[in-house]
């Protein structure tokens, strides 16, 4: 059925690597994320440093490109 609508709709389909985090932008997010936010620091409480990076990440315009798909 899956393949129908692949061939209904000309989607072409792309194969991934079984593990490919270069590949996948939400690890890029959390590795900047980590570095600005936790990277080499005490954390006693984590309410804090969660809401410090729910901020962080709110407020963060990540670049994105996949594929050579770019966001604007």
């Amino acid at each position: 059925m899956a393949q129908d609508a692949l061939v209904a709709y000309h989607i072409e389909k792309i194969q991934f690597p079984p593990y490919s985090p270069e590949l996948n932008p939400q690890e890029h997010i959390w590795k900047q994320g980590k570095s600005q936010v936790t990277n080499n620091r005490f954390i006693p409480k984590i309410e804090p440093v969660t809401k410090e990076l729910v901020e962080y990440l709110n407020t963060t315009m990540f670049p994105y490109s996949l594929l050579d798909f770019r966001s604007k």
